[in-house]
């Protein structure tokens, strides 16, 4: 059956139109099926709005979300915290969602199962003790990873709430840093004086680290 041209040009338009008025970050329309009388339908749909957006459109945000999320992230979600909890035993921390999902991936490659995915970048680098009593939280956790690269964002700054954040906590799981960047040399020497641990200078190798102690403690 061909398309109507016409029909298919309004609804591209529309689309566009819902997107940019509804500050999404995903408009998607899955299944678009041709009927035999040569209509489009729109079989359903795909909608995810950007969470900075919510106060713009609160009658959006009142229906609320048709995700499952676990007790975990949904305390993560009311926290203003980006979290997703995995099933495996690495927990990562890190600055930014590419580097956090490139620490997940090399976690993956070195043999390991991330717990979870949580970045602290941005303003989410003053909620290092909730982010991290998120982490302890999984039973499955038994290491963690703390990879930090600062451009704009001060690395010191981010190192320094995690450090605060473990010293009160006080887990009594192995946690391994890598940190490079903005502050970089001011959060390693923190690290050190105050953890009493050697941040590693190669990611790979931490991750490494992270995988062999969270396989170490499971045995």
């Amino acid at each position: 059956m061909p398309v109507d041209r016409a029909a298919l040009v309004d609804t591209l338009a529309r689309l566009h139109t819902a997107y940019v008025e509804n500050d999404a970050e995903l408009m998607e329309i899955n299944p678009l099926v041709v009927t035999r009388g040569g209509k489009l339908v729109a079989l359903d749909c795909k909608f995810v709005m950007d969470d900075s957006a919510i106060p713009r459109h609160e009658e959006l945000a009142k229906l609320g979300s048709p995700e499952k999320l676990t007790a975990l992230e949904a305390r993560a979600k009311e926290l203003g915290l980006k979290f997703i909890e995995l099933d495996g035993d690495v927990g990562v921390l890190a600055n930014g969602a590419g580097l956090t999902m490139t620490s997940m991936d090399a976690v993956r490659h070195y043999g390991g199962k991330p717990a979870n995915f949580l970045e602290i970048g941005g303003e989410s680098y003053t909620k290092a003790k909730p982010a991290l009593e998120l982490v302890l939280a999984n039973p499955r956790v038994k290491a963690l990873l703390v990879n930090f690269c600062g451009a704009f964002a001060r690395t010191d700054v981010m190192a320094e709430g995690v450090v605060n954040a473990w010293q009160e906590l006080k887990p009594d799981i192995p946690i391994v840093f890598t940190i490079h960047g903005t502050g970089e040399e001011e959060a390693i020497a923190m690290v050190k004086e105050r953890l009493g641990i050697e941040p590693y200078d190669l990611m790979d190798d931490a991750v490494r680290a992270a995988v062999a102690a969270a396989k170490g403690a499971s045995q």
